[in-house]
């Protein structure tokens, strides 16, 4: 797989992440919640697609929204969760989108980054998505696909999957939305929305978003 294509990195001609917080950092608690929000970006740098993501972090906790329009009409997705607990120590940034984490940031143990499952949706007529995900800190359940992480369906780099402990405010945070294609019967097929398949053709991940690990920015 294409790493660049799953959301951890993306051409220069991709529009800048525009960051906005409840409030400016150095006005902000040590542990106070922070809000979030980030453009969507097109996983081939050209397609368009409005609306936007938002992120809210406590010290134990994420919880995110994406509101997509364009998606494929009537199809599976899942999105899956890149989290960078130690962003402080990446090396691969791509500032051109708010990006302080890479692809090869995946493969450094002093970065302890993993990609996750987070949700799975599905379209309507219209194309359009709004879809919720909340990640606690600590270990997540052994039931669900880890791309890469330990025992990685892509790559296994040894490390735990989930959001370190009271590392809510830390971190940098990707979500990849990933098609499955159109729906396989007029009941939805479970794995359309809950596996990540790694047979499918490189153009299944089709856009992301980045929330860079406050401070940082």
């Amino acid at each position: 797989m294409n790493w660049s294509k799953f959301g951890v990195a993306a051409a220069a001609a991709v529009m800048a992440a525009a960051l906005s917080f409840a409030a400016p950092p150095e006005a902000q608690a040590k542990n106070d919640p922070i809000f979030q929000t980030a453009p969507l970006i097109p996983n081939d740098g050209v397609t368009q697609f409005p609306g936007a993501g938002l992120l809210y972090r406590t010290k134990r906790a994420i919880w995110a929204n994406l509101s997509i329009q364009g998606l494929d009409a009537n199809a599976g997705y899942t999105v899956w969760w890149v989290v960078f607990n130690n962003p402080k120590r990446c090396s691969v940034a791509t500032p051109d989108i708010g990006a302080f984490c890479g692809e090869a940031d995946l493969f450094d143990s002093k970065v302890n980054a993993t990609v996750f499952y987070a949700a799975g949706f599905i379209t309507g007529e219209d194309g359009t998505a709004n879809v919720s995900a909340h990640l606690e800190d600590g270990r997540v359940p052994d039931t669900i696909d880890v791309v890469v992480g330990r025992n990685g369906i892509a790559a296994d780099n040894g490390e735990r999957p989930g959001l370190k402990r009271r590392n809510g405010l830390k971190a940098e945070v990707h979500m990849q939305v990933r098609s499955h294609g159109p729906l396989s019967d007029p009941v939805p097929d479970e794995e359309q929305m809950s596996t990540f398949d790694p047979t499918l053709p490189e153009g299944a991940d089709q856009v992301f978003v980045i929330f860079p690990g406050p401070g940082l920015e």
